[in-house]
């Protein structure tokens, strides 16, 4: 009886068995690539570079440039995929605050998660701003985000907006919106320059003030 005939079917074509494994190797090392791509860039993004050029996302991912659009089609495909990689490491700093308690403990929920969602997405949000005027993906997910973080406002303070009534009520809920948004924070941060104690306080100052506003 040949080795074939019994149970032996493992051995019976090593070199199928040696192929399916180099396969398996290139595609981990591809995916290891791909990602080194993805995570340079939004490493850029980090570090204030809001359009790197293929050579500074090749050079900080340790690959060829060539690799960058071996695994992407264009800058475009490149940014849907750092957006996905983005939301992965982020996502949970977008859970909408507690809507329980008293105004106070609204108003410093809301304002402890815009100062942790700034510290952790300012970079990246700065390259956004810029590339969506020129990429409909990020222009897209910039929308998104601000629909989000704007809902999540009008339900946290929907007590007080609830009392009012046409234009007293959309012109409150638009200065709430502002107020509390990434990009007041980071005028705060970045322009004003204030530390991120003193700028929470501001923060919640403006929001107090306009909810007692009559």
């Amino acid at each position: 009886m040949s080795a074939s005939d019994g149970d032996g079917d493992t051995d019976a074509h090593p070199e199928a068995v040696n192929d399916a494994g180099d396969i398996d190797g290139r595609h981990r090392r591809a995916e290891r690539s791909r990602a080194a791509v993805v995570d340079a860039l939004l490493s850029l993004y980090d570090d204030g570079v809001v359009r790197p050029g293929v050579a500074d996302i090749a050079s900080r991912a340790g690959v060829s440039p060539r690799s960058v659009f071996r695994h992407f089609a264009d800058l475009e495909g490149l940014a849907e995929a750092a957006i996905d990689r983005q939301w992965a490491r982020v996502h949970q700093l977008f859970d909408a605050p507690p809507p329980e308690g008293d105004r106070d403990t609204r108003v410093a929920a809301l304002v402890h998660q815009r100062l942790r969602l700034h510290g952790a997405i300012i970079g990246v949000a700065r390259a956004a701003a810029v590339l969506s005027t020129s990429s409909p993906v990020v222009a897209s997910t910039m929308r998104a985000r601000r629909r989000l973080l704007g809902d999540q406002v009008a339900a946290l303070f929907d007590p007080e907006l609830r009392i009012r009534r046409g234009r007293d009520r959309s012109e409150l809920a638009a200065a709430l919106e502002a107020t509390a948004s990434l990009e007041n924070v980071d005028y705060l941060r970045t322009h004003v320059g204030l530390e991120p104690e003193v700028t929470a306080a501001a923060v919640r100052r403006t929001l107090h003030a306009l909810l007692e506003g009559q």
